[in-house]
């Protein structure tokens, strides 16, 4: 489901739910959290706060190690948008 929803090309309220729901179900999911965190980069207020509420569940990694853990690859829509929700420099500002 992430694959599809992330790297068709947009940020749809469907996909948004669909992780909501997952996160219900299973609030212990990190990758859910990774995702909607994701979908939600274009309002950062709550991406960062879905992301701060990841890093709950892995207190020792940095934002950067959250983000290349669940972020799948460089280039992928998940890791761009951890990187907005983390507020992190971009790949090509480092």
């Amino acid at each position: 489901m992430m694959q599809v929803c992330l790297e068709d090309g947009g940020w749809v309220p469907e996909p948004i739910a669909m992780f909501q729901l997952s996160i219900a179900l299973n609030p212990g999911y990190l990758r859910s959290w990774a995702g909607l965190a994701c979908l939600l980069a274009g309002e950062p207020d709550e991406a960062r706060r879905v992301a701060e509420k990841l890093k709950t569940f892995a207190p020792d990694l940095s934002d950067e190690a959250l983000t290349r853990q669940y972020g799948r690859h460089d280039g992928s829509r998940l890791r761009q948008g951890l990187v907005l929700a983390f507020a992190l420099p971009s790949h090509s500002e480092r």
